[in-house]
Order: C-alpha cells, then sequence, then structure tokens
C-alpha cells in the first residue's frame, strides 16, 4: 500500500482510504471486545483488571482518533475538504461506490456498537457507585451512633430530642462576668 505522504495516484489514494476505513473498523471491533468484558467484569463485581482494560481502551481510541485524522487528511488531499464519507461515494468511480458503501456501512455498524457499549458500562459504573455509596452510608451509619443518643454518663438517652432548638431551655448562666 502507498504511504499518504508520498504522491499517490488517484487509484492509491481510494486504496489508502479503504485501508483506513478498514483499520478504523478494527479498532472500533477491538474496542467492543474490550467494552464486552469491561461490562461483564462491572455486572460481576470483579473490578479487577479494569485499569488495564481502561488503558487499552484508550489506546484503542487514540488509534482510531489518529486514523480519523488520517481520513480527513487524504480526503483534503483527494479534493474532498470536509466532506464525509457519504458525500465521497456518489462522486467515486462506479465500480468503487459497492466497496466503499460495504465500508461505510460497517464503520458505522462498528462505532454505534462501541457507542451502546460504552453508555451500558456508563449505566453499570453509576449502579456501582450508587451501591457503594449506600454501602458505606450504612456501614457509617452503624458505627456512628447519634450523639443525642447517649448520656454524659454513657447510658442510653431514650428521652426524644426537642425538635426545634428555640423550644429548649435558655441557660442561665450569665456570660457578661
Amino acid at each position: 500500500m502507498t504511504d499518504i505522504r508520498t504522491n499517490p495516484t488517484p487509484t492509491e489514494c481510494l486504496d489508502i482510504l479503504h485501508g483506513i476505513l478498514e483499520d478504523e473498523i478494527r479498532q472500533y471491533a477491538a474496542a467492543a471486545e474490550k467494552m464486552i468484558r469491561k461490562n461483564e467484569m462491572l455486572a460481576a463485581g470483579q473490578p479487577q483488571g479494569l485499569g488495564k482494560l481502561d488503558r487499552e481502551l484508550l489506546t484503542l481510541s487514540q488509534k482510531a482518533a489518529q486514523l480519523e485524522k488520517d481520513r480527513r487528511a487524504l480526503m483534503t488531499r483527494m479534493g474532498h475538504d470536509g466532506q464525509t464519507l457519504s458525500d465521497l461515494i456518489p462522486t467515486l468511480p462506479q465500480q468503487e461506490i459497492p466497496r466503499f458503501t460495504d465500508c461505510r456501512e460497517r464503520l458505522i455498524s462498528a462505532i454505534k456498537t462501541a457507542d451502546s457499549l460504552n453508555r451500558d458500562n456508563r449505566d453499570l459504573l453509576t449502579i456501582s457507585l450508587q451501591w457503594l455509596q449506600d454501602t458505606i452510608e450504612i456501614i457509617a451509619n452503624a458505627i456512628t451512633p447519634e450523639a443525642a443518643s447517649y448520656t454524659a454518663q454513657g447510658t442510653k438517652n431514650t428521652a426524644q430530642p426537642a425538635a426545634n432548638p428555640a423550644t429548649l431551655p435558655q441557660s442561665t448562666i450569665n456570660h457578661s462576668a
């Protein structure tokens, strides 16, 4: 395959573009596989390995972003600056249209799959964090008695505290002395 930095022919540009799109599809498919694994780990409550998985997902995301930049640069070089793949396809030679239409559809599908899995993982993380927060509150409430529940001697105070501080008896100590 000809490198984009050389002076490729129009046919070579199409082959390079197709290769970039295929690489993008592979990156999104690999990310989807990792997101499925992440989803399984979150659902099973097994956080071990999530950090490694997140680093791998970040690497895949960076590669996909670079491929997208390469695709845009190549399309600019081909005279299609700022155009989408959908804009490009009708301008291609007739024999190339099916190849690029198929590639576009597979890329859209791969992106939608990765996006859906990412939303699922976000939802699972939200649920997990809420469960963790609720558990911490339950534990904290169980080990931290309310201050008003015990007297100065350490015995349980059975009197109900006043609902309004204004209704508590006022101090008779003269603080001005």
